[in-house]
């Protein structure tokens, strides 16, 4: 609530657990890559090849780094363009956030690499969207408003306050699902 900013209001919050409509334990699968080295583009997408070439398409892949999404998305444009799978990717194709997600919306077999505004807020319902890749844990960027953040909101336990944050991007992302 502190980082909403409810305790300031003059009531106080109402809170509410509902239950899923999905059965999550029958419909999805969790799978945690762990032969990948940490700086290997090379591997990284090679391991990217394989997980959207298995599922067919209608995967989006979420990046930390620019930099890094751009090195996969060159080494996977051409394997993916041979396998019939289209890839789209934000900050290399001259498109807008918006029109990049109606293209993968629409195309079933398409795959996405996007940065953390392809994982909040994107709504991709149906077979267009089956699987969702990190590259990395998404913690929050070390900088000095996250260290101020850190410090008044953490209560005092920084790295549980991290990973919260980090837990809550991926449910953002499975939320995708």
């Amino acid at each position: 609530e502190a980082r909403t900013g409810a305790s300031h209001l003059p009531s106080p919050a109402l809170r509410a657990a509902l239950a899923s409509p999905f059965d999550y334990r029958q419909q999805s699968r969790a799978f945690i890559v762990t032969d990948v080295a940490h700086d290997d583009i090379g591997s990284l997408a090679g391991a990217y090849r394989t997980l959207f070439l298995a599922a067919g398409g209608g995967a989006l892949g979420l990046f930390t780094a620019i930099s890094r999404l751009r090195a996969v998305h060159q080494r996977l444009s051409q394997p993916l363009e041979d396998a019939g799978l289209p890839l789209y990717a934000q900050h290399v194709d001259g498109m807008d956030n918006a029109t990049l997600v109606d293209i993968f919306r629409s195309e079933s077999n398409s795959c996405l690499l996007g940065t953390d505004a392809m994982r909040d807020g994107v709504d991709v319902p149906g077979r267009s969207l089956r699987l969702v890749v990190f590259e990395r844990v998404p913690w929050p960027r070390p900088d000095i408003l996250h260290r101020e953040r850190r410090t008044h909101l953490s209560g005092g336990a920084p790295g549980e306050y991290d990973d919260r944050i980090a837990r809550l991007r991926l449910r953002q992302a499975f939320g995708r699902l």
